[in-house]
């Protein structure tokens, strides 16, 4: 059960942080003499983190992220290249779900609503929806996931990305509630992954 809930915890942060980061970027408004598209961020570096012994042909090898995900990358050591988070299977940005086939798909919800990501036997996992409206004629919002909540083995989980204005490393943005009590993250937990994300529990 133990092992379970730290999927089911490191997946949802993975999700959660990705949103609230996207929804924080979105939120931002351009100065009125922008023009043309928006810059892209430059890319940061990665590593492989296993030892020489272990992998003497990438270990410790940098490389940046690719130009699709310049932000949001690890160093994949048996390839020894660099892989975009959302390529993995899980949930990520706002949102897009990748299967353990690799298919990815989109979803766009409708803002200030709830949806059923995941219904199974034994897991249960929905999904409250923020976001904007659209440009003038679009027939649908701008749309992210603010918080989930999971049933499983009898207990209930809640995870949800606080609203802020700015983004600030030092504050503590993921508020988690697990059958009622509120669970404390670890520090760590606000700095970048240097490995994959968790696996996210699969459906038959």
């Amino acid at each position: 059960m133990a092992r379970r809930l730290g999927v089911v915890l490191a997946l949802a942060a993975v999700v959660l942080l990705a949103a609230a980061g996207a929804a924080t970027a979105q939120s931002k408004p351009r100065p009125p003499n922008a023009n043309g598209p928006k810059p892209k961020p430059n890319p940061i570096s990665v590593k492989c983190s296993e030892s020489p012994r272990v992998n003497p042909y990438c270990s410790n090898q940098r490389m940046d992220c690719p130009a699709n995900c310049p932000q949001s990358c690890y160093a994949d050591c048996k390839s020894c290249k660099p892989v975009c988070v959302c390529n993995t299977p899980g949930a990520c940005g706002d949102p897009r779900f990748i299967g353990g086939d690799g298919n990815a798909f989109y979803f766009h919800g409708r803002r200030d609503a709830d949806f059923c990501v995941v219904s199974d036997r034994d897991l249960h996992i929905n999904a409250h929806f923020i976001g904007k409206s659209g440009h003038s004629g679009m027939s649908r919002d701008f749309t992210w996931i603010q918080a989930i909540a999971v049933l499983f083995d009898g207990h209930r989980l809640y995870l949800g990305a606080r609203k802020t204005g700015t983004w600030d490393d030092a504050v503590e943005h993921l508020e988690i509630i697990l059958d009622g009590e509120p669970v404390y993250s670890p520090p760590t937990w606000s700095k970048a992954p240097s490995g994959p994300p968790a696996a996210s529990p699969s459906c038959p």
